[in-house]
């Protein structure tokens, strides 16, 4: 089977779904030509490729039609952002990037190996009482704060990672109005702002728990001596977390309070934004292990830290940040 052949067989509804998704696709990547080697979009003429249908099929197969990321009856690509590399063990192209359908947005950043397949991720486009903007850009910054892009140096300049996240939030955002994504009721808005969870629950259920750092425990006391000394806090002020780490230059690392996130990185003095200013975060495009939040201020975090650890820590920022955890 082809892309054409998947398409021609869906449903009138939608096959006019579909053309209106990658037509406003379309129309989202011609405003970014530096990037457009990168995006592909169902039945829009790509600007180096001849085969791109092709080339989105295989994504298409290999993301989407999986037993890891079961494929919903009649899903729509909307567009994917990638390319492909060669797999040296077994000579064959694989798919790397993100694809969006008009259901979720499916992430593979990590290579298939001889004992073991290539992680992907899959982030469902639900929308938050927050709005479709905010879960737009929330959901676009998860998927790209933990992008390995330490993986595409040959392929892609740091500076225009910011264009991908533009990209991605935009086309999401063209997504669930386009489907016709509702924004829950005020009912269910109040009960969610409400519904503050612990951020140590939060922290477990992103699988963070080996990474944090709390001022309550005993095994890490000296720790946090250390990190006072080159972190300090205003008076009164609590730490609720610590992402941080030693090295024989100090520590260093990202402190989350009940008023600020505060970091720094090795030999560099510390830096603060006020909790109720951090807004949007994401990974910085010059420095894999350090966030950038709405300020413009980068604040490091342990460089151990994995793809998926680091897309973690990103939604806990935000959600911090939004006073959804305390």
């Amino acid at each position: 089977m082809s892309l054409s052949d998947y398409a021609s067989n869906l449903p009138q509804q939608r096959r006019a779904l579909l053309a209106r998704l990658t037509s406003h696709s379309a129309e989202l990547a011609r405003g970014r030509p530096d990037i457009s080697p990168f995006v592909f979009v169902h039945g829009v003429p790509h600007p180096e490729w001849e085969d791109s249908e092709d080339v989105l099929w295989l994504a298409m197969e290999q993301m989407m039609f999986t037993a890891e990321t079961p494929q919903a009856d009649g899903e729509l690509p909307v567009l994917w952002i990638g390319y492909h590399i060669m797999n040296r063990f077994g000579g064959k192209r694989e798919a790397q990037g993100l694809l969006l359908t008009d259901r979720r947005l499916i992430v593979k950043d990590s290579f298939d190996l001889v004992f073991s397949k290539g992680t992907t991720r899959s982030y469902p486009l639900r929308v938050r009482p927050e709005g479709i903007d905010a879960t737009a850009i929330e959901i676009a910054g998860t998927a790209l704060g933990g992008y390995a892009w330490e993986n595409t140096q040959t392929l892609i300049e740091p500076e225009h990672i910011g264009e991908f996240t533009h990209l991605l939030t935009e086309a999401i955002r063209m997504t669930l109005e386009e489907t016709g994504a509702k924004v829950p009721d005020a009912a269910s808005q109040a009960a969610a702002r409400q519904a503050v969870r612990r951020l140590r629950d939060r922290v477990t259920e992103l699988s963070l728990h080996d990474e944090v750092k709390y001022p309550d425990e005993p095994k890490h006391r000296k720790h946090f001596e250390r990190l006072a000394k080159v972190i300090p806090l205003d008076d009164g002020e609590r730490i609720l977390a610590a992402f941080s780490d030693r090295t024989i230059l100090g520590v260093y690392g990202l402190v989350l309070t009940d008023r600020n996130l505060r970091s720094r990185d090795l030999a560099e003095a510390a830096v603060a934004t006020d909790r109720s200013d951090v807004g949007a975060v994401q990974v910085s495009s010059t420095n894999r292990t350090a966030m950038v939040d709405a300020t413009g201020v980068e604040h490091s975090f342990p460089a151990h830290l994995n793809s998926e650890q680091i897309g973690s820590l990103i939604s806990l920022v935000q959600e911090w940040a939004e006073r959804r955890v305390d």
